[in-house]
């Protein structure tokens, strides 16, 4: 007789089991000094094999699988041989993948809640850059937001370097649809909106690593996140890659087999076929650059995507890498990788080998667009499209328009846009050409640590509705294929600066004019269902929330929604909408299930579209982008303008955007985008493990430069004096040292009336 197993128990011990506890070093240290990385491909063969015991456990206990497979995991949890961390990433793949976890509605826990010590966000956030202090920190808002650095993470373990266990026979390590060609996809489109987010805050673009001798830039991680126990390492600026270890010693990484790969790649990609005769593919050579289990003969063209992020991870000091004492930094782990600056970099020369392959391919060439029409002009660069329309959720909810009801939305929609008002501007009471976003704050607790709380700032839109009109010029119905993406307009004519924003099909009646509704929040690049709440944003969602965790609204992979809009700028930061239809007919893929991001994650079987990821822009574009759009009548374009309020938008809720009269186009000068601070004054406080009380108080001066104010307040035993003098206050040092990134710092020390130590750091102008 088959067990029924309690769901609500199985979940609370999964919840247990993969909480990294605050002293991981002391609970793992003798097994694996260095901590797990699934960078690492002797490790990672260590957590597959785990994984793949997981799943004969499970087919070997038909009556009960899932709480044999938790038996298994709290035995070797237990045990002195096998890395903790291994196992829990080999648990995560079981609930990822196994029909029996799925089944159940087994989930993972977010990331705060399970590793809050790798989770935890910068404790300031830097709204403006300025020159005279690190521009990479203006991006710290971005970098460290909790939710992206989730989403990096549960995409490889929804998409596993090391292939998923065939349930079925377990032994059998495979990877999933496209998984390749989705690797560097996806990458490649994080990138384009970093460089989105980078314009938005007046900071050069993303310079990609183009030599494995060049100098890179150092970082500081956070002194708080930490890794196997310890603190992740810091880079200091102009260190060059470094061969880990000596000739000789096991576990001997040299640079030089980076270039060899690197090498061998681009001879591939000239030649159009792999040294054994295979012809190249997208999915074929994106599995060949991260070294995933698809690549083409791995002890030819190496590991270079895996390799690359645990050499830079030790750059600190190469040679003792393999030392217990020496801790690696951010890229040594899929968790904590995108908070550094040189992950994109890393990522840059990935994404240039690709793009090397794709320029070398014949164009797109549009001949199978279907019979749809979607209007637009062109006045030089600058493009509109009245039937491109963008309406504010909250301006519909002023008006009384029921948003939740999709039927009467869709007749507001006709009735409004379609008609007799079909060939009309759209009405400016109710729509917009200007996105807006704003920061946000919200408590974050270190769960798996001390418990202590602190305030985060984190990036949020102003939701919209898309209203689009499509004609159908034909007598048959058309199901098409709407593919929504958007780039910084002085970027227009560079096709990997695009970055999909959404992609769903609808169906076009015969001989019809029809306005097509989309919400913001349906977008096929973000988790699903959206995180919009506090209690979302941190997924401490209650169990009983009434989500169907087997079916297809609930998959917890996908860009963060808080994301979705780039920041933009106070005056507002120019971009153009691109707005493709094709045919669905050719698109569509039969699917048993989806789930969460169709876009970055695909489909639970199959990825759910045809044509090669990033169409139309993977291809390059002889007569340039501008004059495709021109040429297909399936395609519109329109110039937007995104907008950061640094007030905050909810002081007009209700109220459009004033209309723009021309969409800049113009690359701003690093650091001259007139970003202000938002808020002028961050002041963030929280207790630390020791009992002291932080306070870093960010101030943004007029002429932009920052000024940062840590105050530690001690909690001293009764009947104790404070380890400085409290009797003189008033200034006691003052001192100019050299930081780890190289910058010359200021460093006051100053003694209150109350007896508080207080200690100012400005950096100073180069």
């Amino acid at each position: 007789m088959v067990a029924v197993e309690d769901r609500h128990a199985l979940q609370a011990r999964i919840n247990a089991d993969l909480t990294i506890p605050a002293d991981l070093q002391a609970e793992n240290g003798a097994i694996n000094p260095q901590g797990f990385s699934v960078f690492d491909h002797d490790q990672l063969a260590m957590a597959n094999n785990i994984a793949q015991q997981l799943m004969h456990a499970a087919n070997d206990h038909p009556d009960a699988p899932m709480s044999a497979v938790i038996d298994v995991v709290e035995r070797m949890l237990k045990d002195d041989v096998n890395d903790n961390e291994a196992v829990r990433y080999a648990l995560m793949l079981f609930v990822t993948h196994s029909p029996v976890a799925q089944s159940l509605g087994i989930k993972i826990p977010s990331l705060s809640a399970r590793a809050s010590t790798q989770a935890i966000p910068v404790t300031t956030s830097v709204p403006a850059p300025n020159p005279n202090y690190d521009t990479e920190v203006a991006l710290n808002y971005w970098r460290e937001d909790v939710n992206l650095n989730e989403h990096h993470e549960h995409w490889h373990i929804v998409y596993p370097g090391g292939g998923i266990p065939n349930p079925r026979n377990p032994s059998q390590m495979r990877t999933k649809d496209r998984q390749g060609e989705l690797f560097v996809f996806m990458h490649q489109q994080m990138i384009a909106r970093y460089n989105a987010e980078r314009i938005s805050n007046g900071i050069e673009l993303l310079q990609p690593i183009k030599d494995l001798g060049q100098s890179l830039p150092g970082d500081v991680p956070d002194a708080n996140l930490r890794y196997s126990g310890k603190s992740f390492s810091a880079r200091k600026n102009g260190l060059k890659l470094a061969d880990l270890g000596a000739k000789g010693q096991r576990g001997y990484l040299p640079v030089a087999s980076l270039e060899q790969s690197r090498t061998r790649i681009l001879e591939a990609i000239k030649a159009g076929k792999f040294q054994n005769g295979t012809p190249i593919t997208a999915d074929l050579l994106g599995s060949t650059l991260e070294s995933n289990v698809g690549s083409v003969d791995a002890s030819y063209y190496g590991n270079l995507h895996n390799m690359g992020h645990v050499i830079i991870s030790y750059l600190s000091d190469p040679q003792n890498y393999q030392n217990a004492n020496v801790t690696p930094g951010l890229m040594y782990t899929t968790r904590t990788a995108v908070r550094d600056p040189v992950f994109w970099m890393w990522h840059g020369l990935i994404d240039n080998l690709f793009a090397t392959w794709q320029d070398a391919q014949p164009p797109n060439k549009f001949d199978d667009a279907p019979h749809v029409q979607i209007r637009k002009t062109k006045n030089g660069p600058a493009f509109h499209s009245q039937d491109v329309i963008l309406v504010y959720k909250d301006v519909l909810e002023a008006k009384g328009v029921k948003v939740d009801d999709d039927s009467a939305l869709s007749a507001w929609a006709e009735q409004t846009f379609g008609g007799a008002n079909w060939d009309a501007e759209p009405n400016p009471e109710f729509s917009t050409r200007t996105l807006e976003t704003e920061f946000r704050q919200r408590q974050f607790t270190n769960v798996s640590d001390d418990g202590s709380t602190e305030t985060i700032t984190y990036l949020y839109p102003r939701e919209y509705f898309y209203f689009f009109r499509v004609e159908n010029t034909t007598a048959n119905p058309i199901d098409v294929t709407l593919r929504v993406s958007m780039a910084p307009a002085p970027l227009a004519e560079d096709r990997r600066a695009y970055f999909e924003m959404d992609k769903f099909i609808t169906t076009i009646p015969a001989s019809s004019k029809k306005v097509v509704v989309r919400r913001c929040d349906e977008a096929s690049v973000i988790r699903k269902p959206a995180q919009k709440t506090v209690e979302q944003m941190d997924d401490r969602r209650d169990e009983d929330d009434g989500l169907d965790r087997a079916g297809d609204q609930y998959c917890d992979c996908g860009w963060p929604f808080n994301m979705l809009v780039p920041r933009g700028t106070d005056a507002g930061l120019g971009f153009v909408l691109s707005v493709l239809a094709t045919d669905a007919a050719i698109d569509r893929v039969p699917l048993k299930s989806g789930c969460g991001s169709m876009s970055f994650c695909g489909a639970k079987d199959k990825y759910p579209d045809t044509r090669e990821m990033g169409y139309p822009f993977n291809r390059p574009f002889p007569s340039g982008i501008s004059n495709a759009v021109a040429s297909v009548g399936a395609w519109a374009a329109t110039d937007v303008l995104v907008k950061f309020n640094p007030q905050g938008f909810s002081k007009k809720l209700g109220q459009n955007a004033p209309q723009p009269i021309a969409i800049p186009r113009e690359l701003p000068l690093p650091g001259s985008a007139p970003v202000s601070a938002a808020p002028h004054t961050t002041e963030n406080t929280r207790t630390l493990a020791n009992g002291d009380v932080e306070t870093v108080r960010t101030e943004i001066l007029p002429d932009g430069s920052r000024k940062t104010t840590r105050t530690i307040q001690r909690k001293v035993p009764k009947g104790t004096q404070p380890p400085w003098d409290t009797s003189k206050p008033g200034v006691v040092s003052k001192q100019i040292i050299t930081d780890e990134l190289g910058r010359k710092v200021e460093v006051t020390e100053s003694i209150q009336e109350n007896g508080v130590k207080k200690v100012v750091r400005n950096i100073l102008p180069h």
